[in-house]
């Protein structure tokens, strides 16, 4: 994999799990990824294959017990669709589907926050400048009476429930309160043909993914792992032209690589830069261009 890994933008999290497996020489598993990242250890993304449909949310960064966490705000009253790659807010919908999935892939019964969420499905680009809250639409008809018959003419709905005793004080505060949670649960964005409602539930065109810029950075960080970048053919000659024009710029003789090495030496210390303590790794790096010149 590691030979194909800079050709992909993400990679699934069995994919995943296989790389940081062999990078770190112990198993890793893919609930310990979604564990990671529900940890906030590991930013994961959804990689979105048909369209859905979202609006801007004004969101602040704050940071909260040493850990940055999003502030949300209002969101726009312009609904617009996305695909593609998406990094994946570890909050509301988002949280409880890593909680889910986690508990599915060890065998553990659902916990009290899986399932549907009032708090919304969001997602924001790599960089953080952009939050998105996911909506789904619902159509509205208006129900007409058949030729012939008047509203009059059509029974009454009949309201069923379940009845309960309470403190006739307490009437207020109870309305309120279902106000409250009606509010909540009300169309975001109310249009003459069509609602959209917050997002409550994980959508199937949504892949749980995990970026591998963002992978390589987790093994930089926790792993002491850094990607090793090899030069192709054509790359190896082109750098060796190059150092092997800088050289002559400042009338270096690479045929002499050792007196070549003191010389860069006291200008590195000019410049105050640190070149590699051994002689030889230097002398390995100016022997290409001095090849090519002859």
């Amino acid at each position: 994999m590691a030979k194909l890994l800079m050709l992909k933008e993400w990679l699934t999290l069995d994919e995943a799990a296989v790389r940081l497996s062999a990078t770190a020489g112990e198993p890793v598993t893919e609930s310990d990824l979604l564990r990671l990242a529900i940890e906030n250890h590991l930013q994961l993304s959804v990689f979105i294959d048909s369209n859905v449909i979202v609006r801007d949310v004004e969101f602040e960064v704050e940071e909260v017990d040493g850990q940055k966490c999003f502030i949300l705000g209002d969101g726009a009253k312009e609904p617009s669709r996305i695909d593609g790659l998406w990094d994946l807010a570890a909050y509301g919908v988002g949280m409880s589907e890593m909680e889910r999935l986690f508990r599915e892939l060890k065998g553990l019964k659902p916990g009290a926050r899986i399932g549907h969420s009032s708090m919304g499905l969001y997602l924001h680009d790599e960089e953080k400048t952009m939050m998105l809250e996911v909506l789904k639409l619902e159509l509205k008809f208006l129900n007409k009476a058949k030729t012939g018959e008047s509203e009059s003419d059509s029974p009454a709905p009949e309201h069923t429930g379940k009845r309960t005793k309470t403190d006739p004080a307490l009437a207020k505060e109870i309305n309120d309160l279902l106000m409250r949670g009606l509010g909540d649960h009300g169309p975001v964005i109310d249009e003459k043909l069509v609602s959209y409602y917050r997002e409550r539930s994980f959508p199937e065109q949504c892949l749980i993914v995990l970026r591998r810029d963002e992978l390589l950075s987790f093994e930089g960080r926790h792993l002491g792992v850094g990607i090793k970048a090899e030069l192709t053919p054509t790359e190896r000659e082109s750098s060796h032209q190059i150092m092997a024009a800088m050289a002559a710029m400042a009338k270096l003789d690479l045929s002499a690589p050792y007196k070549a090495v003191g010389i860069l030496r006291k200008a590195a210390e000019l410049q105050g830069l640190m070149l590699p303590a051994s002689d030889e790794t230097i002398v390995k790096f100016l022997s290409g261009p001095a090849r090519k010149k002859r």
